[in-house]
This record gives C-alpha cells, structure tokens and sequence, in this order.
C-alpha cells in the first residue's frame, strides 16, 4: 500500500505533537509493510485555491496554480493508495494549511452532479486515495475550562475535551479502510 502522510503542523520536532502522534502512526504503517511518504507542508508553497473552476472548465483536471500543490503533491495525492491528513485543531477544526491542501485537490472531481439512490455527487475524473484523519490538540486549562462549560450538548458538569474533539469529528464522514493496510 502507498500512503501519503500530509503534516500540516507549522511546528517542528519536539514542538509538534501533530508531528510526534504521525511519526508513530507512519512507523506503524511501514511496520506493517506500507510505503509511506511523509510531507510537512509547512515546507511546501501551496497556493489557496482562487474558487476560478479553470480545473472544471478550461484546463479540466489542472489547476491554475503553478506551485509545489499542482507540480508534486497533486500528482503524489493521485498516486496513493491512501493519504494521512495530519493537522492541528485551531478553533475546533483542521488549521488552514490543511484546508488550503485539501481545497486544491478539487480537480480530482467533474463539474457536473451524478444522481444516486441516496446522494448527489460530483463523480471524479479517476481514483483518490483513501483518507485517514490524525488530529491534535493540546489546549490550555483556560481553554479546556471555556470547552467544557459553554459547550452546546451533553451535561455541561462532565463535558470534556475528547468528548468536544469526537462531537465535531462526528461531522466528517469517514470511510472505512476495510483492513486494507
């Protein structure tokens, strides 16, 4: 299996827990024999995506961008069989580095919608790879104190941390690896 591991920490080493919690799972991927690539993208320029649709239109599948998204981690996305998206919470969600990474994958799908049974869909130009999502917050006990009494569900007397990080996880749909590592 091909893995891309996508680290969008703008820390390094000791000062990374997004880095420290990767390097263990990308040890535990080759450990099981994957061939894993591990990109910081804080090393990377990768442009915000302009929301021009050119990928949809007039150069379908490419982007306008000419940077290292478009001339090595698109390419590298496309060939892996699964990608790691490593990033740190900010503000309860993935930090921008992450977004702008992700926006830019928007060639991979056609600009016309497919109706299934159960959803409507953009159908893609070829294969992605599977996503894995690793997702690190180290919060101050002021913050954590913010979290648990002003969160909106559960009883505010035992709302924790974890509990907020898995309700706002709840909100990305997962798909199953099915035992393919």
């Amino acid at each position: 299996m091909k893995v891309l591991a996508l680290n969008s920490s703008p820390r390094k080493g000791g000062q990374s827990k997004t880095e420290l919690m990767l390097s263990h799972l990308v040890k535990g991927m080759q450990d099981a024999g994957a061939d894993v690539e591990t990109v910081h993208l804080r090393d990377k320029t990768v442009r915000n995506c302009a929301g021009c649709f050119t990928c949809w239109t007039k150069t379908p599948g490419t982007c306008i961008h000419k940077d290292d998204m478009t001339k090595e981690l698109y390419p590298k996305w496309l060939e892996s069989d699964l990608a790691v998206y490593a990033s740190p919470l900010y503000h309860f969600h993935m930090n921008a580095t992450m977004k702008a990474f992700i926006e830019r994958t928007l060639p991979v799908s056609e600009p016309f919608f497919l109706e299934g049974k159960d959803r409507t869909h953009h159908p893609l130009r070829g294969n992605h790879p599977l996503m894995v999502f690793l997702s690190v917050a180290g919060l101050p006990e002021e913050v954590v104190h913010i979290i648990a009494v002003h969160s909106k569900e559960g009883d505010l007397a035992e709302r924790t941390v974890e509990g907020t990080i898995v309700y706002h996880a709840d909100y990305i749909n997962f798909e199953s690896l099915g035992g393919k590592l």
